[in-house]
């Protein structure tokens, strides 16, 4: 797409872009002079939580990911003091709908749904490394959450792109807000924040994957095609996702003296308002660690 010959700005809470005329798009992130590179992964954390543009909140997390992996980020000393928002920022664009109200079933609205998902995703893992750093936990619990971040980041510029290739973009539907309010529900405590995020939420995702694919056979075509693929890619590292989650819960629960399944079992009773219902993807939760004995005895069977 050719661009205005003049530069045209588009301005973020902290960052602006600018896009030059050229063959297609030529993106430039700009950060103000003044802006200090962040010193500590919670400051890597804060600067994606408060930025307000899904693009460059992923631009970034690729960024932040590979300064980490080079040794370029500090973890914070316990004594450390951070801010941390309630809610990250949103990108405008995105209209808030209750669940019930979210368009669904066409291609574009299984895709936009998921890029929503990935989007959310980036911060809630960003969000669990700025929150709860005074947990003292070990220095892999940050190494899992911090390449997550990156890989969610991937998974939502893939989504991303599949919407541009059908002429849609991130933003051209509702969206909904249901998953940060599980995830405002536990930031009392990580051990809630683990099992409802992500051993309840971000485990539905593999779930329903079988689903997805089976919409996305029914639109056909190459563009249906291409985001199949994308799904089952996406999927695959998913399922290390929860098996992550399900580590720490359990390193987290036994250190506090607990049973892993049994404070499962009463955080989800007490801190998740949904119903889990079947069907389960069994292979995949098994493979990330996810036994039956976590999930069934709370499962919906009607």
């Amino acid at each position: 797409m050719d661009i205005d010959p003049r530069l045209w700005y588009i301005r973020t809470r902290k960052y602006s872009v600018i896009a030059l005329r050229g063959q297609g798009s030529h993106i430039q992130l700009m950060t103000p002079q003044n802006e200090e590179a962040p010193q500590t992964a919670v400051g890597a954390a804060l600067n994606v939580l408060g930025c307000n543009d899904a693009d460059m909140k992923a631009l970034l997390t690729t960024k932040y990911v590979s300064l980490w992996q080079k040794g370029g980020l500090a973890l914070p000393l316990p004594s450390h003091h951070f801010e941390v928002p309630d809610e990250p920022v949103r990108p405008n664009n995105i209209c808030m709908v209750p669940m019930s109200k979210v368009k669904q079933g066409s291609q574009k609205a299984i895709m936009h749904s998921l890029a929503h998902a990935e989007n959310y995703a980036i911060d809630l893992m960003w969000d669990i490394v700025a929150r709860f750093y005074y947990e003292d936990m070990p220095r892999e619990f940050y190494d899992d959450w911090i390449r997550i971040a990156g890989e969610e980041a991937k998974h939502y510029n893939k989504w991303q792109e599949q919407l541009k290739a059908f002429g849609s973009f991130y933003g051209d539907l509702t969206a909904h807000n249901s998953l940060w309010e599980s995830a405002s529900d536990t930031a009392d405590d990580l051990l809630k924040r683990l099992a409802v995020v992500h051993l309840v939420h971000e485990a539905r995702g593999l779930d329903v994957a079988p689903l997805l694919r089976r919409k996305l056979e029914r639109c056909h075509g190459p563009a249906a095609a291409a985001a199949i693929a994308v799904l089952e890619g996406n999927v695959a590292e998913e399922v290390g996702h929860v098996g992550a989650a399900s580590r720490w819960f359990g390193f987290l629960a036994r250190r506090r003296g607990l049973d892993p399944v049994a404070a499962f079992h009463k955080i989800v009773r007490e801190n998740f308002h949904g119903k889990l219902r079947p069907p389960f993807n069994k292979e995949m939760r098994d493979q990330a660690g996810l036994t039956e004995d976590y999930y069934l005895p709370l499962a919906e069977t009607r």
